[in-house]
This record gives C-alpha cells, structure tokens and sequence, in this order.
C-alpha cells in the first residue's frame, strides 16, 4: 500500500460532511428567506387592506370593519418580528396558517360591508369609492414592484454569497496540492447560467410580472417549477467526492479491500450522476430521484475505504 497523507485524507473526509451540512443550511435559507414571501411584498399588500377598510369606513362603521384593520396591524408586526430575528420557518408557517386566513377575514368583512352599505350610498360616495380604490391599488402596485425588485436584489446577492462561499472551500482543497479546476468550473457555470442571466432579466422587467417571471426563470439549486435550476448542491457535491475517491484511488497501492469499497462508491456517485443529467434543468423530487440516495450511499464506501487506508477495522 502507497504511504497515506492521513492529514490530507482527513481534511478531504472531513471536508464531505463540512460541505454537506453547509449546504443543507444554505438551501434551507433560500427557501425561507427568497423564496417565500418577503415581509415588503406582504406589508404592501396589509397596507391597501387596511387603507381600504379606512376608506370604507370613512363613510359607514355599522360593520366593525377596524377590527379587520386591527388584526392585520398585529399580524404585520409578529411578521416583522420574525423577519428581524431571522426565523424563516416560523415567519413561512405564520402567513400559510394566520396571516392568509386573517387577509380571507378581512375580505369577507369588506364584501359583507358592501352587500350591507352600498345600495344605500350617494352617486358621489359611490364614485369617491372608486376613485379611491383606484388611487390606493396603483400605489400598491408601485410598492409591489418596489419590493419585489428588493427581493430580487437580495437573492441575487445571497447567490453570489453562496458561490462566494463554495470557492473559498474549493481554495480550501488547492491548499492541500490537489487539482480543483472541476469544482470551480461549476460556480463558474453557476454565474455564467444564473447570475448574469437572472440580472439581465430582472434588468429588462418594466413591472411585478417581469421580475416575478425572471426569479421563477433562473434558480441556483432547484426552487424553479419551470425555469431553469441548477442543481448546485448536487453537481458539487459529486464533483468534490470524485476527487476524493480519485485522491484515495492514489493512495491505496495494493489494498484490494479498500479498493473495493471505493469501486463501489465510484458506482454510486455514477449512478447520481445519471440520476442527476436525467433531471436536466428540471426541478426533481428528492425522496423518489436518486441523486442524494447514491450520493450518500458513495459517501458511505468513502468511510469504510478510508478506515482500510487508515489501518482501522472499523
């Protein structure tokens, strides 16, 4: 068997679980935090329902319709609570099971003041109504827009952090004297296939649809439905552990046990690599396509190869 660098077969090792739990965080953020609904879109939208209600209310209270405004007041400040402190999950389950059904309250109590006022209003009353309704959805759709473009920004930015952040562990592996031109060859095609063409996207977007459009065009991992995805996480990490099977492969000289258990996770990272190439730009279902099952299943002969190289029985 060839001398081991056990320092270095160490670093790569520990590097496959750094790299995995990273990367299951950062997804996670993204899912919370750019891709739900962000606190400005959703204040914008609680601020044209409570300054509807206000306007109704400006001409008959004889529905309560202020306690619609009042729960909605509280809702955008848990909301904002939770935006300030980080707590994505929360912020996420908050608007799917309070918020939404609180905004569904609000509605009904509008249309119930309508069915109840307006066959009683004044010709000018009725047009003061709609002026206002007018004037107030306009300037709800500028703030729409306007935080939108927010969000877009924001993601974009967390992308970069992200690319940012894998290279500076690529950097980590070229410290250590190995070839790492494939790994940042995969950010390089993140920039190139989602950050430039997701920012010339929401450049040329004139309104809320344009730039709802390009975010649901061009994603970093797999959060687009029908755009674009790249699937970072996946292409990584097959990337990184074909390196260090390749680094183990040179290190095992005569060991037919350790060989065989990297024969194996050569096998399982192929199969994650077919897996994967089936998926295309496609967003994939990760409990029933098998790219993380055979990534994990390649990380697991990884180990017991690596306690073979390291004169370990386990």
């Amino acid at each position: 068997m060839s001398v081991v660098n056990k320092g270095v077969l160490l670093f790569l090792f520990s590097f496959v679980l750094v790299v995995a739990l990273v990367s299951a965080g950062e997804f996670n953020i993204i899912g919370g935090k750019m891709v739900g609904r962000n606190f400005d879109a959703i204040k914008c939208k609680t601020d044209l329902n409570i300054k509807i209600i206000e306007s109704l209310e400006s001409i008959s209270t004889s529905s309560n319709l202020s306690q619609y405004s009042t729960l909605l007041r509280a809702d955008l400040n848990k909301l904002e609570s939770l935006e300030n402190e980080g707590n994505y999950t929360a912020f996420r389950d908050y608007v799917k099971n309070i918020f939404d059904e609180d905004l569904k309250k609000a509605a009904k109590g509008v249309r119930d003041w309508k069915k109840d006022n307006l066959k009683n209003l004044t010709k000018e009353q009725r047009q003061s109504l709609r002026e206002d309704y007018k004037n107030l959805k306009e300037s709800s759709e500028n703030c729409q827009s306007e935080a939108l473009k927010g969000a877009a920004q924001n993601r974009l930015s967390e992308y970069n952090l992200m690319l940012d952040r894998y290279d500076n562990k690529t950097a980590e592996i070229a410290s250590h004297g190995i070839d790492v031109s494939s790994l940042y060859a995969i950010t390089k095609d993140a920039r190139e296939q989602i950050i430039i063409p997701l920012q010339s996207a929401l450049d040329a977007a004139n309104d809320s649809e344009g730039i709802k459009k390009a975010l649901k065009s061009y994603c970093l991992f797999d959060g687009c439905k029908d755009g674009v995805n790249f699937h970072l996480a996946a292409k990584y990490e097959i990337a990184k552990l074909a390196l260090v099977i390749s680094y183990a492969e040179s290190k095992a000289g005569n060991s037919t046990e350790a060989q065989a258990f990297l024969d194996k996770a050569k096998d399982s990272l192929a199969k994650a690599q077919t897996f994967l190439n089936s998926a295309g730009n496609a967003r994939y279902d990760y409990k029933k396509n098998g790219v993380w099952e055979n990534i994990r299943e390649s990380y697991k002969y990884i180990k017991e190869a690596r306690k073979v190289l390291r004169g370990k029985d386990g």
